[in-house]
């Protein structure tokens, strides 16, 4: 009897996934006329990103069907559609797809290898001409009639670039000296989310516990532990609606919702929705707050920065010690935080968190703008609008006069509280680092290949117009870019603080091989897998490994910069051919930037110099 081979089963099915692979490839990844939604001769636009976040797609879906319908997009046949791809397969769809040349007219920048570095120039399309000149979809029959005098005045005759709010820094290449690509929203700050109805019933507890007598073990632990004291500033906070306005208030709602927890019997409750994703979160927003005032001592080339190398060069020269009382507290900090935090935290992923908070066993999280809509919609449901009816499965609930459908409870959102005078910590504390100085997001770059490049930068030009871009952004919930521009009303927490020093001192490492040890080494503390003292003892062997250690950072940086210094020699190069070969306009203004950079940078001279400063009798390390 002859057997069926089942191997033949596998090849049947590696050659059906190879063909459906390569068929989703070529008809997402081309552009050029037809495809789905358009008719035949229809010039098409594709534009790809990886925004899968709720209402993303649906804002941009409506900016592309008003696009569509312009009269003069109308008229030239031209078609935009979108592409939405997971960010899991997004760097993979596009690498292949920009090799093959058959990338999308417009894609977001970012994920894929090949959208950074030295590619940039080789397979996107150099924007500098266009935003020199003014957006055509800011001229004022485009504009808001109730539009501030002064923006309608200004906003059609300004230069593209200068439309944004920052000045078009997100799409501005330094290496390159030039314009690669449109940002179109900004994420937004990060930010605590907090559970409106349980932060009540916890500071309800609280406020039972400071007028009992006695009072419960775990205020009196706080209050011994400098957290929390009975004052009327607490006791007027805890009759509020107030979130933590202080480090010491965080810690008392986060003490009472593990109080709530045991009196309901939920071992499931924890007070912040902690997770491997969120976990640097915390550490990055205290740092600045407890090593500012090293900034002065540590910022060796006086760019109210420190880097990597200069906050270790620092620590081996003195400047600060892991015994040092504000070095001491930002462990401490960090760690009674993650105290908070569930049980396996480094183990969970950021939608584990997401969907713990939404079902009301976490009181906060810490994420930024983007995890907003999918926050807002899980916790606060739908608004049904008049005359819609909900599903047979749907439940509705009334609330403030408005019927939602998968109610649970309204979200707030507030800033990271510091320690504040008189808590603990309160004395080592410097300042609150200022948010005034970012760039915008969601970049995205014209390939060099598309054959419809001026068509797909008009659709870019409309979707950050002045209108486009904050109805846009405002139906997404997410920040709008563009001068004048205001984010819809559940947004504005997320917008930056322009409070506080425009100083970055920080101590989360992430450099290399020193900063993967680091980091294993911090959260084995964190985690109560190691003391302080190992903590220590493994920072220390580490700096001084050859693989591991500073000087081999330091050697890294050196060789990182050689290769950029080059690649900066060959730009002058292209720039100089340009201006008196090709006489291209902008090219002297190019050259003249990348002489200047060229210049401070001097072949890696500069690195050196500040290894001198930071060690004057030590040779440069070599390896």
């Amino acid at each position: 009897m002859k057997y069926f081979n089942l191997n033949w089963i596998g090849a049947a099915l590696l050659v059906g996934a190879f063909g459906f692979s390569l068929f989703r490839v070529m008809t997402l990844g081309g552009s050029a006329t037809g495809g789905p939604g358009a008719v035949d001769g229809q010039r098409m636009i594709t534009i790809t990103h990886w925004q899968l976040e709720p209402g993303y797609r649906e804002a941009m879906q409506q900016a592309i069907d008003q696009y569509n319908n312009l009269p003069r997009v109308k008229a030239a046949n031209v078609f935009v559609r979108q592409n939405a791809v997971t960010e899991r397969f997004y760097k993979q769809f596009l690498n292949v797809n920009l090799v093959a040349g058959t990338a999308p007219d417009i894609c977001e920048k970012g994920k894929a290898q090949l959208t950074g570095g030295d590619n940039t120039a080789r397979y996107f399309e150099p924007l500098d001409d266009w935003v020199e000149r003014p957006n055509p979809y800011n001229a004022p029959e485009y504009l808001p009639a109730d539009l501030d005098p002064l923006l309608r005045r200004q906003l059609p005759t300004m230069a593209w670039r200068d439309t944004f709010i920052d000045g078009l820094q997100g799409g501005w290449d330094d290496k390159l000296q030039g314009y690669y690509a449109v940002p179109t929203s900004s994420f937004g700050a990060i930010r605590l989310f907090y559970n409106k109805q349980m932060l009540a019933k916890a500071k309800r507890l609280a406020l039972k516990a400071v007028d009992a007598a006695p009072s419960p073990k775990w205020w009196l632990k706080l209050a011994d532990q400098g957290f929390a004291q009975d004052t009327p500033f607490m006791r007027q906070w805890l009759a509020s609606d107030q979130p933590p306005l202080t480090l010491g208030q965080l810690f008392v709602v986060c003490e009472a919702v593990l109080e709530l927890g045991r009196q309901a019997g939920n071992d499931l409750l924890t007070p912040i929705a902690g997770s491997m994703y969120s976990k640097d979160l915390f550490a990055s927003r205290y740092s600045p707050a407890f090593f500012g005032r090293l900034a002065e001592s540590l910022d060796l080339d006086h760019n109210s920065e420190t880097s990597t190398l200069e906050t270790l060069a620092g620590l081996r020269q003195g400047k600060w010690a892991f015994d040092d009382a504000q070095v001491q507290a930002y462990y401490q900090c960090i760690t009674r935080i993650a105290e908070y935090f569930p049980p396996g935290f480094l183990q969970l992923d950021r939608e584990q968190a997401n969907r713990r908070f939404v079902q009301e066993n976490a009181c906060m999280i810490a994420t930024g703008g983007w995890d907003a809509p999918s926050l807002f919609g899980g916790a606060e449901g739908r608004v049904l609008q008049d005359g819609e009816e909900p599903k047979a499965y749907e439940t509705v609930t009334t609330v403030r006069g408005r019927r939602r459908v998968n109610y649970h409870f309204d979200v707030g959102v507030c800033n990271f509280p510091m320690p504040a005078p008189g808590e603990k910590w309160g004395d080592v504390v410097g300042y609150r680092s200022s948010e005034a100085a970012f760039t915008a997001g969601a970049p995205y770059a014209v390939s060099q290949r598309s054959p419809n490049k001026d068509w797909a930068i008009d659709f870019l030009q409309y979707l950050t117009s002045y209108a486009v871009n904050q109805q846009y952004n405002q139906q997404a919930d997410w920040i709008p870019v563009i001068v004048g521009t205001e984010p819809s009303e559940r947004m504005m927490p997320f917008r930056g603080d322009p409070r506080g020093v425009p100083v970055k001192v920080t101590l989360t490492i992430n450099t290399g091989n020193f900063g993967r040890l680091y980091s294993g080494a911090v959260w084995q503390y964190v985690t109560g897998d190691a003391t302080y003292d190992e903590l220590v003892a493994k920072i220390h062997d580490a700096m001084q490994q050859d693989r591991t250690g500073i000087d081999r950072l330091w050697y890294d940086q050196w060789k990182d910069d050689r290769i950029s210094f080059r690649n900066l020699e060959r730009m002058l190069s292209i720039q100089e051919y340009r201006q008196y070969v090709l006489d291209e306009p902008d090219a002297p203004g190019k050259y003249g930037r990348s002489l200047r950079r060229s210049a401070l940078m001097n072949n890696a001279t500069q690195l050196r110099l500040l290894w001198r400063k930071a060690h004057p009798n030590e040779p440069f390390p070599d390896f």
